[in-house]
């Protein structure tokens, strides 16, 4: 049996897409990985304006936590790179 599969490297990733699930909505946001931290300080669609997630106790943005973390990967880990494989979800012939 063969599987398909989709891989890509950290190392490849350039920008992330925000895709809004409030209803109505669905927006897509495509930003520069190096621009999350100034487009989502204050973490809402820009679309519609809904929250992307709730307001906690400690004001950590994961939005901006993720974009931080790619780059530090991307840009300091030199020693490593991280590989993300996708399985195709069609099932395999029989």
């Amino acid at each position: 049996m063969s599987r398909k599969l989709f891989v890509f490297l950290l190392s490849e990733l350039k920008t992330i897409r925000f895709l809004c699930k409030s209803k109505g909505c669905g927006a897509a946001c495509e930003v520069p990985i190096n621009q999350v931290a100034g487009m989502f300080r204050d973490p809402v669609c820009k679309n519609c304006n809904a929250r992307f997630y709730p307001v906690t106790a400690t004001n950590i943005n994961p939005l901006i936590v993720l974009a931080k973390a790619i780059e530090d990967l991307q840009h300091i880990c030199v020693g490593v790179d991280v590989e993300f494989v996708l399985p195709d979800n069609d099932k395999p012939a029989k």
